[in-house]
């Protein structure tokens, strides 16, 4: 817990999430502009967005140099629990945002919101967390080696979770809020095989990661 906090501290400090705190509180500006209220239609917007958003914090929070990653991963018990953890760091600064999308969605409109509303939108913005994370600890530098590629990766991977619903748990519960028929049991579901399948994706970064010695003394410089 502490090397995660430390981790955190290095990502919100380098202020390199930042801008992707910034772009995501403007879009979430233009989507609630209107008196209409949080539908759920809103709230799959703001969610899918943040998947995205999420990715980006994730890659852009992962400390690849030699000399600090071998401090980090001597502290962490090994190459594979740093990855982890940097993906971990990355999904906790994300989390501010999931309350600042919910929220402000109850806020904008002139009535409240109902609570089925509220926690259904809270499960959807966390899933889109735990996917977007996911697919950034697998997208990540030190699995890819290439920055280019990585973001080749990343963005190919919202496309196809954007247009194949089916290929990610956040696409049918997105699907589901678009048509207002994703209850509160729908919603728990989706967020738990998210979790999972963020776990997963997470795992499977960490073990190429540590099999190409991506951390500590053996790293590329």
């Amino acid at each position: 817990m502490s090397l995660l906090l430390v981790l955190l501290r290095l990502l919100v400090s380098s202020r390199r999430c930042l801008a992707a705190w910034t772009v995501y509180a403007a879009l979430l500006a233009a989507v609630y502009a209107s008196d209409a209220g949080p539908p759920l239609p809103a709230y799959a917007s703001t969610a899918g967005a943040l998947c995205a958003v999420a990715l980006w914090i994730v890659l852009t929070g992962f400390v690849t140099d030699r000399s600090t990653t071998s401090l980090l991963a001597a502290a962490a018990g090994g190459a594979a629990r740093l990855h982890g953890l940097q993906a971990a760091a990355g999904l906790v600064a994300s989390l501010p945002l999931v309350a600042l999308a919910v929220g402000w969605g109850w806020a904008a409109g002139p009535h409240p919101a109902a609570s089925r509303t509220l926690a259904v939108g809270l499960l959807a913005h966390l899933a889109a967390v735990l996917v977007g994370g996911g697919v950034g600890a697998l997208a990540s530098p030190p699995v890819l080696r290439d920055r280019a590629l990585c973001l080749a990766v990343a963005v190919g991977a919202l496309v196809l979770a954007f247009t194949v619903p089916p290929a990610t748990p956040l696409g049918p519960l997105l699907r589901g809020l678009n048509a207002r028929s994703a209850g509160l049991a729908d919603a728990a579901a989706w967020g738990l095989a998210a979790a999972g399948w963020g776990l997963v994706l997470t795992c499977a970064g960490a073990v190429v990661a540590h099999r190409r010695n991506s951390y500590g003394t053996g790293a590329p410089s």
